[in-house]
C-alpha cells in the first residue's frame, strides 16, 4: 500500500507541474477519488483490527479461565496458553478428513505445561528451590513423585486418598508427557503413537486430572494454612505491572 501511494504522489506531481489546464483537472479528480479510497480502506482496516483486539480479548478471557477453578490464576498464563494451544488442536482436527500416523502433536503442549507445572509444585512446596532448578536443567521432575522413591509423599497429609496422589502424578507424566515425546522404534505399538483424536482428547483429559489433583493436593492447603503467600503478577493493557495475592 505504501508504494502504491509513493507512486500515485509522483503521477500526479508530474501532471500538475508539466501538464495542461485539461491534465490537471483530471489528475485532480483521479487523486480525490483515490484519497476517498485510501480512506474507506483505512477504516475498513481500523475497524477489522478493533474487532480482533476485541476477539483476543475474548479468546484471553477463556484461556485464563480453567472452568472458572480457583487454580487458574495460581498456573499463570504460560501454562493456559499451552493447554489453550491442545485444545484448538482438537478442534481444529475433530472434523479433518485427514488421518495422521501420530496425534502426539495435539498433547505435545499440554504436556510440556504440565512438566513446568510440577517444577513449580515442587518450588512452592519447598522441596527444591529455584537456584537448583535453574542449575539442573535436566532434572527428572518425575522422580519426586516416584510411588517408591519419591520425596513428594512427606508433603502430603495423612489422609491415604493424598498419599496415593504422587503415584498418579508420576503415571499421568511417563504415559502422557515421556512416551509421548519420545521414540523408541522397539517399544510397544501402544506406546509408540497416539492413534487417534479420541486417544488425544483422553490424554489431554489425564493430564488436567492429574494438575488438579496436583493443585488440590499440595497448594491448597498451604494457602489455607497461610504458610505461604502466593503473589500472581498482574499487567494491564497499558503494560503496568501489579501483584496480587491469590
Amino acid at each position: 500500500m505504501g508504494n502504491v501511494i509513493i507512486i500515485i504522489i509522483i503521477f500526479s506531481l508530474l501532471g500538475y507541474i508539466f501538464g495542461d489546464f485539461f491534465l490537471r483537472t483530471v489528475t485532480f479528480i483521479f487523486d480525490f477519488v483515490v484519497m476517498i479510497i485510501i480512506y474507506l480502506i483505512y477504516k475498513d482496516d481500523k475497524k477489522t483490527i478493533e474487532n480482533h483486539k476485541k476477539q483476543l480479548k475474548k479468546q484471553e478471557d477463556n484461556i485464563i479461565n480453567w472452568s472458572e477453578k480457583p487454580f487458574s490464576k495460581y498456573l499463570g498464563k504460560d501454562i493456559l496458553y499451552l493447554r489453550y494451544d491442545s485444545l484448538i488442536l482438537l478442534d481444529k482436527l475433530e472434523n479433518d478428513l485427514h488421518v495422521f500416523s501420530d496425534y502426539s502433536f495435539v498433547v505435545s503442549p499440554f504436556a510440556k505445561a504440565y512438566e513446568g507445572f510440577l517444577k513449580k509444585i515442587l518450588v512452592d512446596v519447598g522441596a527444591i528451590s529455584k537456584d537448583e532448578l535453574k542449575s539442573k536443567p535436566s532434572l527428572s521432575v518425575n522422580s519426586y513423585f516416584h510411588p517408591v522413591e519419591g520425596s513428594m509423599v512427606k508433603y502430603t497429609s495423612d489422609a491415604a486418598r493424598e498419599k496415593a496422589i504422587p503415584a498418579v502424578i508420576y503415571t499421568v507424566y511417563q504415559e502422557c508427557r515421556n512416551e509421548i515425546m519420545h521414540f523408541d522404534i522397539y517399544q510397544h505399538p501402544s506406546k509408540k503413537a497416539i492413534r487417534n483424536i479420541e486417544e488425544a482428547k483422553f490424554f489431554i483429559k489425564r493430564i488436567e486430572d492429574a494438575i488438579e489433583k496436583t493443585y488440590y493436593t499440595f497448594i491448597e492447603p498451604l494457602k489455607k494454612s497461610k504458610k505461604i503467600k502466593f503473589v500472581l503478577t498482574i499487567e494491564d493493557n497499558d503494560g503496568n505491572k501489579r501483584e496480587q495475592e491469590i
